[in-house]
């Protein structure tokens, strides 16, 4: 089992990995609370030299060479991946002037030729990252002048939007409301897919790449109890930068993202190498529980799998399971399904949304999980997302759901075979596991933070005696009470 560590304990092991050697870089990773080792093993296999390795939770430090960044980003079990820059040592945190005065004190220490020179290299900005007073004041005022375009081209958008909705909903009206669901429906979805603010601000922007200034956004993340606020920290730090570089302010549309993490009395200045989080890289027809990619890789992780073997997700949703491992696990064949018809279509277009090469890796069925349409046997591994009883389903209906699924999935899996059942119901499927002898063993139970909800990971085994044989023992056992 992984001990995760103090916040001094910490500390003490940052300050250790930079004081390793210049020629290196520390790296911090984020993943979901709970699934720290699994994104320790993945770093310790693909990435070519560990110097040093710290871990709390949520988060992975480890220093190693610049040339293998790239690598590091096509890991899957990692969330985001930050390049720490400096961090404080004997911050006073109790008394306001102090605690800002030593904290902006952090962007002293770095070499910043050298971080941005890393940044650069993998987001791909061509712009000015050092420039003038006069260069930043002409950007600023493109900037500007770009926002109000932006600003005029929404408040279109939006009156288009209104008057298209009241068009639909006078038609539906006028025909009882039965004809013009569909459409309502499909008007919903053509909205939500149009294209946002971002997108608008790039496409309105029509400065060359090299003519642009680094726009840049301060973050903190703070936890414990201090004088100051997440958000004083960030208008603090934020201005000795701006003051310092000439980069241009800016919250959504900026270039890099400069990240403050306060916990206890463990503080660190970072960059973010991952504007977007590297879960949203597979699916993109989302479901009311879609589980994010990189929690889906964990949870295959987990299941052991070996080149060859089928795995089976018999409550697939939205397809996310499935989708990564087939993007993941190039060897081996995913077998997927659902009872609900709007699960399907979104696991169908996500699916289509894949490399071509990757589509014959994923069958996709409509199937009831109380009788799968498989003979026995016949799968290695299962990986699932079981119903929470929160957002999908609830607790007294998980009760019969899970006695009927996990006596299927028993069937239809290899003695010894291994099944990863992710749920928040802790307390009916336990119920059930003992209920079954030795159909099923735990072999062992990973905590789960997923969105503020302690989700629990179970990696069972199956046992070696056949269905039939435990259906006899437990007639037998309910015949003796």
């Amino acid at each position: 089992m992984l001990k995760l560590l103090s916040p001094n304990k910490v500390q003490m092991d940052l300050y250790g990995l930079f004081q390793v050697s210049e020629n290196l870089v520390v790296l911090e990773a984020t993943v979901a609370s709970g699934l720290e080792p699994l994104a320790v093993s993945e770093i310790k296999e693909k990435v070519p030299f560990i110097s040093q390795l710290c871990r709390a939770r949520g988060r992975v430090f480890f220093s190693t060479y610049v040339e293998h960044v790239q690598q590091i980003l096509m890991l899957r079990s990692i969330d985001h991946l930050y390049l720490i820059v400096s961090t404080g040592k004997d911050i006073n945190l109790q008394e306001k002037d102090s605690a800002l005065s030593s904290v902006e004190k952090l962007i002293e220490f770095p070499n910043w030729n050298k971080v941005i020179d890393i940044w650069r290299s993998v987001s791909k900005f061509k712009g000015k990252c050092f420039p003038s007073k006069e260069e930043y004041l002409e950007a600023s005022l493109k900037e500007t002048s770009l926002k109000q375009i932006v600003q005029d081209l929404w408040k279109e958008r939006e009156v288009i939007e209104v008057t298209e909705k009241q068009h639909v909903d006078k038609e539906s009206t006028v025909c009882g409301g039965h004809k013009f669901k569909d459409k309502r429906n499909e008007l919903k979805q053509s909205i939500m897919r149009k294209i946002d603010r971002k997108s608008m601000y790039r496409n309105s922007d029509q400065r060359l790449e090299e003519d642009k200034v680094l726009k840049f956004r301060m973050t903190c993340y703070r936890s414990g109890n201090h004088c100051v606020t997440s958000q004083e920290v960030a208008c603090s730090l934020g201005g000795k930068l701006q003051e310092k570089f000439n980069w241009i302010v800016d919250l959504v549309n900026h270039d890099l993202e400069v990240v403050t993490n306060i916990r206890e009395d463990l503080v660190y200045l970072g960059i973010s190498l991952t504007p977007d989080s590297l879960h949203r890289r597979n699916i993109i027809n989302f479901g009311p529980t879609t589980l994010r990619a990189t929690v889906c890789y964990n949870l295959l992780r987990l299941a052991s799998p070996n080149p060859g073997d089928i795995i089976l997700d018999p409550l697939c949703g939205g397809g996310s399971i499935p989708v990564e491992g087939a993007m993941a696990l190039p060897g081996c064949y995913n077998m997927a399904g659902d009872i609900h018809p709007m699960a399907i279509s979104r696991a169908f277009e996500n699916i289509q949304n894949m490399r071509c090469e990757r589509k014959g890796y994923i069958d996709l069925s409509h199937w009831d999980v109380t009788n799968l349409p498989l003979r026995n046997a016949c799968v290695d591994i299962i990986v699932t997302d079981l119903p929470f009883g929160k957002r999908s389903g609830s607790k007294q209906n998980n009760q019969n759901l899970y006695q009927k699924a996990m006596l299927e999935i028993g069937r239809c899996i290899v003695p010894s075979g291994r099944a990863v059942c992710l749920t928040w119901d802790r307390a009916n499927l336990t119920r059930t596991i003992r209920a079954y002898g030795s159909l099923w063993s735990i072999v062992r139970i990973a905590t789960i933070n997923l969105g503020g909800l302690q989700a629990t990971a179970y990696v069972l085994k199956r046992g070696l005696e056949s269905l039939d044989t435990i259906l006899e023992k437990l007639q037998k056992r309910k015949r003796r009470k």
